[in-house]
């Protein structure tokens, strides 16, 4: 008989503080509904740990808060953002491993190998620590809201375990029996007969991925899991040499029985080319990203295939593929190696030929140098902005400028889309961080002009004093980043931020306009 999985003495006294910062109004009267913005507020403390020694503790964490129903006017007052102390977690894993494998008895009790998740969703607070010997901890920080809390064994047959923990006010271990969990098992077939040496895995509904199982010689698998939602994962034998297959499942008990198999002979096509610049020079260190579009004889099935081929010295490259339709993106060295090409992407590229293709020489475009200006909302000229420009997609290579006294930046950008994002100078208090779309492909003298925005006000205490020099980052809803600053002597921060098109909750939870 299974055993229901225990997490024990977990902590539920009071204390813990809240991830919600309270509304600030002034006056007697409420405001307007339709009138209250929410955000995400994300602190990020100087120092750490109370000295320099690797054993010494933390004084601070990197945390969350939610600044929630803020009267909208032309200052947003966050109020007192209010940090909690961290506080170490200790705890212990165990599980039952069972022999014979998918049978209830005989087996023995043992202390797990692995690793802990502890975490919140869309926040900063996310911590993970080996388990040795069954032992673990961490820092963490206490919260009234809930953490989900992940166990992944190193040994595929105990389970992995997942729930959520309310870890608040004294921490007592977490004491966690993952018990045995029930069996997901089968055979991984390809038409060739059974597939031996293969790499099968499960993935929760979080996102925490078992321990790996490999196949025997008769393509047999065996992974325990606690019943749920999960999607199997099978990423066939090392060295890429097949595609990738993903199944959603449901996992009940007594347990699951899932054969997996191949459709079609597994194959290979070797795909060449040679990479060059618009001058016919070759582009080493070029990487070459294959990425499935749509497999040959996979219809109906989730199969993916994904290669990266560097290019060699002379631009050429060769990778190894199944047979399909590809995505080809061509992502040239990063910015350190000079930034000197643009990437690119090739859709629908079919690898059918089984003798192998040869695509040929394909051009990549040169960088283009862009000049252009940051100004304020009156036109005149911001000396020692910050620009920032990130490709979107493709290997987001991130490019930095500051402007001169003119209030001209010079970059070597590549001809792709880019979202930027431009600071104001240090002495310009008075102006919001701006956010801008560039296509240099089309625009090589842009103009990015920045508006006063909405200040944004609070203080950050952590137990009762003022947190000094801390990093502040305002974010939407989205996580979109509105604006930064830091924190004074006093635990002040005074920042703007352009709240034009983030989603910040107004009322029955529209987008700001």
């Amino acid at each position: 008989m299974l055993v229901t999985p225990l997490l024990g003495l977990i902590a539920a006294c009071s204390g813990g503080g809240s991830n919600t910062v309270p509304a600030q109004t002034s006056g007697d009267q409420p405001p307007e509904f339709g009138d209250l913005v929410s955000l995400k507020i994300d602190v990020y403390p100087t120092d750490s740990r109370e000295n320099d020694g690797a054993v010494s503790v933390f004084r601070a964490l990197p945390q969350t808060l939610h600044a929630m129903d803020i009267p909208l006017g032309n200052t947003l007052e966050v109020g007192i953002v209010r940090m909690r102390t961290p506080q170490e977690q200790r705890g212990s894993v165990r599980g039952f491993l069972l022999n014979p494998l998918i049978a209830s008895v005989p087996g023995e009790q043992v202390e797990i190998d692995g690793t802990v998740f502890i975490g919140q969703p869309d926040t900063v607070q996310s911590y993970a620590s080996t388990i040795t010997s069954g032992a673990f901890s961490t820092w963490v920080v206490p919260s009234n809201e809930p953490y989900q809390f992940a166990v992944v064994p190193d040994d595929p047959l105990l389970p992995l375990f997942s729930q959520e923990v309310t870890l608040k006010g004294v921490l007592n271990p977490l004491v966690v029996d993952v018990d045995t969990g029930v069996p997901v098992y089968g055979q991984v077939t390809s038409p060739g007969g059974p597939l031996g040496g293969a790499r099968v895995a499960v993935v929760d509904s979080m996102g925490h991925r078992s321990a790996t199982a490999t196949t025997d010689a008769q393509g047999l698998y065996l992974i325990r899991v606690h019943p749920g939602q999960y999607k199997i994962v099978c990423e066939g034998r090392d060295q890429g040499q097949d595609p990738t297959l993903r199944v959603p499942v449901t996992v009940e008990d007594p347990g699951l029985n899932w054969d997996i198999a191949y459709p079609v002979p597994l194959v290979q096509v070797l795909a060449e080319g040679r990479v060059v610049s618009e001058r016919a020079d070759p582009v080493p260190g070029t990487v070459v990203r294959f990425r499935s579009e749509e497999l040959s004889g996979y219809s109906g099935v989730e199969a993916s295939w994904t290669w990266d081929a560097p290019t060699a010295t002379n631009g050429t490259f060769i990778a190894r593929v199944a047979p399909g339709t590809y995505t080809i993106d061509l992502l040239p060295p990063p910015v350190e190696a000079g930034a000197q090409y643009s990437p690119a992407r090739l859709r629908a590229v079919r690898v059918l030929d089984t003798d192998g293709e040869d695509l040929g020489s394909i051009s990549i475009a040169s960088s283009v140098d862009v000049v252009g200006v940051a100004q304020d909302s009156a036109g005149t000229p911001l000396a020692s902005a910050v620009v920032d420009c990130t490709e979107i997609g493709f290997d987001r290579r991130s490019f930095f400028s500051t402007t001169n006294d003119d209030g001209v930046f010079q970059a070597l950008l590549p001809a792709v889309p880019l979202s930027c994002v431009v600071a104001p100078p240090g002495d310009r208090n008075d102006l919001a961080t701006g956010r801008f779309a560039l296509d240099p492909s089309k625009e090589l003298t842009p103009t990015f002009r920045l508006s006063g925005g909405t200040e944004i006000v609070g203080s950050v205490i952590l137990s009762a004093a003022p947190e000094a020099l801390a990093l502040v980052e305002v974010r939407d809803l989205d996580n979109v980043l509105l604006g930064y600053g830091l924190t004074d002597e006093a635990g002040v921060f005074r920042l703007r931020a352009d709240l034009e098109g983030a989603r910040i909750l107004q009322g029955m939870g529209t987008s700001a306009p």
